[in-house]
């Protein structure tokens, strides 16, 4: 297990596939991981650990085993399939800790998701095993699809405290 992996200023951590192949379980084991901000030179561009499909494959699983998972500035950890008529790739967290933080000034979100987009797929499930989760100002863990697919379920067991505040400026509930 490695001390710490840090996932930074637009960096990318993960398996991309184009085409009809399969993306590719992706593993992190560490003591500390953080995933956050953007590159300098582009602002549209964001830090990322996860899978990664466009086209007829199915995107595999991300597997997080940490102590301590925080994503801040915009920093994404999931799965995302598009264009696809496979199933999106599941997303598995175990840590001790679990701080989920903010936007960026553009108000991208610091995110946890499985997501599809445009095709005929489903979204991968969401599970997360934790001691305590935080989720504040703007950052979102979620599950969504907007194809003819399902959004996928979303587990969290918590042994201790989970804290969720603030909101997405510029929504509003109905």
């Amino acid at each position: 297990m490695s001390p710490q992996v840090t996932v930074v200023d637009g960096s990318n951590l993960g398996r991309r596939t184009f085409g009809p192949g399969s993306s590719g379980v992706v593993t992190v084991e560490s003591n500390d991981l953080v995933v956050s901000g953007h590159a300098d030179v582009e602002p549209g561009i964001f830090s990322r650990l996860g899978t990664y499909t466009v086209g007829a494959g199915q995107s595999n699983d991300l597997v997080v085993d940490t102590e301590h998972l925080t994503i801040t500035e915009g920093g994404f950890v999931g799965s995302n399939t598009a264009f696809a008529s496979g199933r999106g790739g599941n997303v598995e967290i175990v840590a001790s800790d679990i701080l989920v933080d903010g936007t960026t000034p553009t108000g991208e979100l610091s995110l946890i998701s499985a997501t599809t987009v445009v095709g005929k797929g489903s979204a991968g499930n969401l599970t997360i095993f934790t001691d305590q989760l935080t989720v504040r100002n703007g950052g979102s863990i979620l599950t969504s699809s907007f194809t003819d697919g399902s959004a996928g379920d979303i587990e969290v067991t918590a042994t201790g405290q989970v804290h969720v505040s603030g909101q997405l400026l510029g929504l509003r509930g109905s």
